[in-house]
């Protein structure tokens, strides 16, 4: 049965048929075994099934708390910090949080330790509640120090979690459960990549990207092509190839 071109799991279903009565069922039958196919389990998409977003409002709540008493205590080396969308950093000045001017809080990333040092400041570590991470917003400034966009410090936060013996992963606002033999297998094949061998400079601090990655071609003789854009038939808009090509052809992102 066609049903669209693209379904999510989450969507909804609603459909206007042309039928009489006696032909629902069969229309149910046939959407119920869609549902039901597995199709893509052989289509190298099986590990859907591993990773499950979590709706009851009770686990919810529960892990917002060991979210939060984990920030308390500083005990955050499994967290990460950073805009829950792709920002345009073409466009980006830096990030400040909410009640911070651009012209004295400016910062070029948002690190976790940023979002520590914000909180400290505003006196709300010791009484913390998730209701303040929802309610502080991370604010992306553009180089005219205009808002390009926001978005709470809840969203903004990625961590890895467990609970009664469960892996949850949260991101963009939202927890999964992770099935531990996936978890193990993606940790795996990440431990498998080789380390590239190449060669950069540090970074200074408060350095952008665009001015680093220019110095780093100057320092160890890489072609530029940050912000460098080609255009493609089969894309109707260009892309940035990479930000650096060594002379080996080693395509560096």
């Amino acid at each position: 049965i066609s049903i669209g071109s693209s379904v999510a799991g989450r969507d909804g279903l609603r459909m206007s048929p042309k039928l009489s009565f006696d032909q629902l069922g069969g229309l149910c039958t046939k959407l119920y075994d869609s549902y039901i196919e597995k199709h893509y389990c052989t289509a190298g998409f099986d590990w859907i099934d591993t990773v499950k977003e979590v709706y009851e409002p009770e686990l919810i709540s529960a892990l917002d708390n060991i979210v939060v008493q984990k920030i308390m205590r500083g005990d955050i080396g499994d967290f990460f910090f950073g805009p829950p969308v792709i920002v345009d950093y073409l466009r980006l000045k830096g990030f400040v949080f909410s009640g911070e001017q651009a012209s004295k809080h400016l910062r070029t990333d948002a690190p976790m330790g940023s979002l520590v040092a914000y909180l400290n400041k505003k006196d709300r570590m010791e009484s913390l509640e998730v209701d303040i991470l929802k309610r502080a917003k991370l604010r992306a400034i553009d180089l005219d120090e205009q808002d390009m966009n926001k978005w709470s410090v809840y969203q903004c936060l990625v961590a890895d979690l467990e609970q009664d013996g469960v892996r949850y992963h949260f991101s963009d606002g939202r927890f999964h459960s992770v099935d531990d033999d996936y978890a193990k297998l993606v940790g795996e094949r990440i431990d498998d990549i080789p380390s590239s061998g190449l060669k950069f400079p540090s970074a200074k601090h408060g350095e952008r990207e665009y001015d680093f990655n220019n110095r780093a071609g100057l320092s160890h003789g890489y072609t530029v092509l940050d912000t460098k854009l080609i255009s493609l038939t089969s894309r109707t808009s260009p892309i940035e190839a990479c930000d650096l090509l060594s002379q080996d052809g080693h395509m560096i992102h």
